[in-house]
């Protein structure tokens, strides 16, 4: 009798080789949502893509699509018609979604799904008009920018309660956290008549603000550099990137960018920034070592999202005028196909276990699955990875879901492998030994040693067996 086994496999690439740039990528489906695409989010958990839709004249909802089968299958509704951020804690298989109703905004919410079965756990109030959310994973907690309150709320996501709130400057848009740090980073946008635009920091230890930071006008988006411990903010209104170092909270760079800058992405495989430039519809590559300019990529019209296959070094740009996804080669910073998809294509996700790109179409309510079979299961190294952590041998037990840490010198000490998610998130912790690994989701990574003492980034895969 032949039955299957679901194990861990830890796939490592020895150099860009393996990894063919050119082929692969195609429009394999589009799979149509209730209502307008607003935001995408991928569930490392259980491999489902999350897509918030809304309209202002309907209730809002949250599309669940399987990333495997690439079918719909099944609508959580909203207490909102506008939904905005979303974030996954991977690690309790939940989803958060943050939305208000329409104008006045009378009503705002941040709603958790359960993985599990895609149930609503909690619908929380918070302040007026959340745009962005950032999980930290060591507190638990749950942090949201409420634009129009100009605060962030912090919820504790065991009592699912607002347990504190931290005015800010106006217009907060964006976050995200930086776990070796262990900090919050807030981007408020402000008025254009008014000056005032900043990153405020919080330090998720004691949940506190630690400093605001002055940045460049309009601040958009924000980005983490984990290599050399920055943060990015895309400036809309004077077309510069801030670059603010993370060990001291202060701008050590400005770098001119194309015209309206919209967001901000970082490259781990080539240590590059990725701008994505609205007005000028071009992509701009900044050196995250020297903080300067190396290329600028003409794209299409309107140039909104962006996201990364690190696992190839491919950037995929969403043309929001022209309907397509431009798919870039990000070690060459060359376009190497442009992908037609769905009409007004505003958000975009990547799945790295099935290796596609989710583009979200906000004209014609469709969802566009870009397929790249050239990156599945390969992983290339990451350049100054050791910074971050020592390189630690970590090997897997394919008879037993187990992976060995062989800390080498440090054995018996309290060094441990810090594991993330697709998002950079922290999850997890690996300690010297045998670890059990079965509550590891597919497409988490860590950075282990990988042979002559080099280091590289295993990503965590299940793998199907037959014995």
């Amino acid at each position: 009798m032949v039955s299957t086994r679901q194990l861990f496999a830890m796939v490592v690439c020895a150099g860009a080789a393996l990894v063919s740039i050119a082929a692969g990528q195609w429009l394999e489906t589009t799979i149509p949502v209730p209502l307008e695409p607003q935001t995408l989010a991928w569930n490392p958990a259980n491999n489902r893509v999350y897509c918030a839709v809304g309209y202002p004249d309907q209730y809002g909802a949250v599309a669940v699509i399987d990333g495997a089968a690439n079918t719909l299958l099944d609508t959580v509704l909203l207490d909102c018609q506008m939904p905005a951020g979303m974030c996954v804690d991977s690690a309790h298989n939940r989803v958060f979604c943050a939305g208000s109703s329409s104008y006045p905004m009378e009503e705002s919410l941040v709603t958790v799904i359960d993985g599990t079965n895609d149930s609503v756990l909690a619908r929380i109030p918070v302040g007026s008009a959340p745009l962005a959310l950032s999980y930290v994973p060591g507190t638990n907690r749950l942090y949201c920018a409420a634009q129009f309150a100009d605060k962030i709320d912090v919820i504790d996501c065991a009592t699912y309660t607002v347990v504190k709130t931290h005015p800010v400057p106006e217009w907060p848009v964006d976050m995200l956290y930086a776990a070796e740090f262990n900090r919050v980073y807030c981007v408020e946008r402000g008025p254009r008549s008014k000056p005032g635009f900043t990153v405020t920091v919080i330090d998720a230890g004691t949940d506190s603000v630690v400093r605001t930071v002055d940045v460049g006008e309009f601040a958009r988006s924000v980005c983490y550099n984990r290599t050399d411990a920055k943060i990015y903010t895309a400036n809309g209104f004077d077309a510069t990137v801030s670059v603010v170092d993370a060990v001291t909270d202060s701008v050590v760079a400005t770098v001119a960018v194309g015209g309206t800058p919209f967001a901000v992405f970082w490259n781990p495989v080539s240590d590059r920034v990725y701008c994505a430039d609205e007005g000028s519809g071009t992509l701009t590559v900044i050196d995250g070592v020297t903080n300067q300019m190396v290329s600028t990529i003409p794209l299409g019209s309107a140039t909104w999202s962006m996201c990364l296959d690190s696992k190839a070094s491919k950037v995929y740009c969403s043309n929001y005028l022209d309907g397509v996804v431009s798919v870039i080669d990000a070690r060459a910073d060359t376009i190497i196909k442009t992908i037609a998809t769905g009409v007004g294509p505003r958000c975009m996700c990547y799945n790295p276990v099935d290796g596609r790109v989710y583009v979200g179409n906000e004209g014609d309510k469709t969802v566009s699955v870009i397929k790249d079979t050239a990156t599945i299961g390969v992983e290339d190294e990451v350049a100054g990875c050791c910074s971050v952590q020592p390189a630690i041998g970590v090997w897997p037990n394919p008879c037993g879901n187990v992976l060995y840490v062989d800390a080498g010198p440090l054995s018996g000490s309290a060094q441990a492998v810090r594991v993330y998610d697709v998002r950079g998130n922290l999850v997890d912790e690996l300690r010297p030994g045998p670890n059990d690994v079965r509550h590891l989701a597919a497409g988490t990574y860590f950075l282990g040693r990988v042979g002559h003492g080099r280091t590289a980034k295993l990503i965590v895969r299940k793998q199907g067996l037959n014995r």
